[in-house]
């Protein structure tokens, strides 16, 4: 099985590597990898990649295809990226976790009271 060929530069410019379209338009990053698609679709993340990643063999990893570009997410990532989302909605202060205890706690009573008066209709009903 042929191993797909890499070639990585890991600095904030513009490889030698051909393009398809002008690298100027491209951001600066810091790290760019030129790699070939190998056998049954794979992709090596070299070493160095990796490294800068945070990942290691085993680990899970989104791959998400946006605009026609592929991105790798990390775990960590996803996360970092839920907790920004999420943060307009956070009031300074309060605490998420104890509001929903406090909610699923209501919730919980309000459930055993339509127990408890749906058990006492049900008893007003036989006398």
């Amino acid at each position: 099985m042929a191993q797909p060929t890499t070639n990585v530069k890991v600095t904030g410019a513009v490889d030698e590597a051909p393009t398809p379209r002008d690298d100027q338009d491209l951001p600066e990053v810091s790290a760019r990898v030129w790699t070939r698609l190998g056998e049954g679709g794979r992709v090596v993340i070299p070493a160095e990649i990796r490294r800068l990643l945070g990942v290691k063999e085993g680990d899970r990893i989104l791959l998400l295809v946006e605009d026609g570009e592929l991105h790798v997410i990390t775990v960590s990532q996803g996360i970092k990226r839920a907790q920004e989302l999420a943060r307009p909605y956070i009031r300074p202060g309060v605490s998420m976790a104890d509001e929903l205890i406090a909610e699923r706690q209501a919730e919980v009573a309000r459930e055993e009271e339509r127990e408890w008066e749906a058990a006492h209709a049900a008893e007003a009903t036989r006398d």
